[in-house]
């Protein structure tokens, strides 16, 4: 694996919702009288988003490439989320508060093991990028956590009118930033978005996999447990191409 651009999903890869999404959701409940179990709200809002996005027909992202669709998609996810409890009546003040809840970067952290990642990768001579599955309001998020000015690129679903697995999104990528399929690497959470999405477009892929468990899909040398490894590991593959395919900075 020789490459010359490293691409990354967006969250639970770089970023990751803190407090998490259910005790975001619990926590406006709770602040309006309502008991709520974060637990119980996470796997609510799970099923909601599954639900939804099971009901979806069309081409079309499930929630648009606009502002306004992506607002009308959220406030359905947060109503279906809110069905078993006493809120219905402050369903338009609960939204409006995790919209802006989750468009805020003080609701987002940066993993650790990202900002000294990205800079070791971009002194190795690497171009970097982020492929998400997001709305519009990723690419101020990204900004005011101080990662856009290590990405050299930010491609996001509501701009492109695809998400990953689609081979569109990535194909899309690839054009832009003038790479071949052959030297590109996308790393993310998802085996399913991130890894085989990916590879059915033609690129290279790893899992970061954080968890102290197996992973159930990744076969071996298919994952990393921290992007700390990932410098190394593109040195040691670079080496292993050889003097005729290696590239200048690995």
């Amino acid at each position: 694996m020789d490459v010359d651009w490293v691409f990354f999903d967006a969250g639970n890869t770089l970023i990751y919702a803190e407090p998490p999404v259910g005790e975001a959701y619990a926590q406006a409940l709770r602040r309006r009288g309502v008991p709520a179990d974060a637990s119980e709200v996470g796997e609510g809002f799970v099923r909601a988003l599954a639900e939804l996005r099971s009901q979806h027909r069309g081409d079309a992202l499930p929630y648009g490439n606009t502002r306004a669709q992506a607002r009308r998609w959220w406030r359905r996810v947060v109503a279906l989320t809110f069905e078993p409890y006493a809120a219905a009546a402050r369903l338009d003040d609960i939204f409006e508060e995790l919209w802006d809840h989750f468009a805020s970067p003080s609701s987002w952290r940066v993993y650790d093991d990202a900002v000294p990642a990205l800079e070791a990768l971009r002194q190795m001579g690497l171009r970097l990028g982020v492929i998400s599955n997001w709305d519009e309001r990723l690419v101020g998020l990204l900004e005011q956590l101080g990662l856009r000015g290590l990405l050299d690129t930010c491609t996001v679903s509501f701009q492109v009118g695809a998400e990953k697995p689609d081979a569109a999104i990535f194909q899309r990528v690839l054009a832009t930033c003038r790479v071949t399929a052959e030297r590109a690497v996308h790393v993310g959470d998802s085996y399913e978005d991130d890894v085989l999405g990916a590879r059915r477009a033609g690129l290279h892929a790893l899992l970061l996999w954080r968890s102290a468990q197996s992973p159930p899909q990744a076969q071996q040398g298919d994952c990393i447990r921290s992007l700390a490894e990932l410098p190394g590991l593109l040195r040691r593959k670079a080496e292993q191409a050889g003097p005729g395919t290696t590239r200048g900075g690995l």
